[in-house]
């Protein structure tokens, strides 16, 4: 445990259940829920210095398993990805924003193929490129 940082842990019946922890100024930093064997599941949640949101999703059986949402510091949705048994699902979409919320990229994994959309920062349609397991290139343009 580092200087200043203050640790809550929560042992109903002799099992740790959860553990939150504090940043030295006070905020949360992390809260994460445990299974009977003591293995992070459920919902947890960490945070920024300055109490924004940083990401949260689920862990199964120590695992990320579902969907998680990461944040930018000032709160705007940064990405989200999709996960099953601690593996990205391929398929979903995952989308990434610029700080102030605007679309940034959003990206399709298919066939082991990245396919990603891309947007300027003033929300102009900038075009769709990939990663064929060379440079990225430009496929199209709207």
């Amino acid at each position: 445990m580092s200087e200043g940082e203050k640790r809550v842990e929560y042992w109903p019946n002799g099992k740790r259940k959860k553990r939150v922890i504090y940043w030295p100024n006070g905020q949360k930093e992390r809260e994460v829920n445990y299974n009977d064997d003591g293995i992070e599941d459920g919902l947890t949640t960490y945070w920024f210095e300055n109490g924004q949101k940083w990401c949260g999703g689920k862990y199964k059986d120590g695992k990320h398993d579902g969907l998680w949402t990461y944040f930018h510091e000032n709160g705007q949705r940064r990405t989200e990805w999709e996960y099953k048994n601690g593996k990205k699902i391929s398929m979903r979409e995952w989308a990434y924003y610029y700080p102030d919320g605007q679309m940034l990229r959003e990206t399709t994994y298919k066939d082991g193929e990245w396919i990603s959309k891309y947007w300027n920062e003033d929300g102009g349609y900038k075009g769709i490129r990939n990663n064929d397991a060379g440079p990225w290139r430009i496929l199209e343009d709207e």
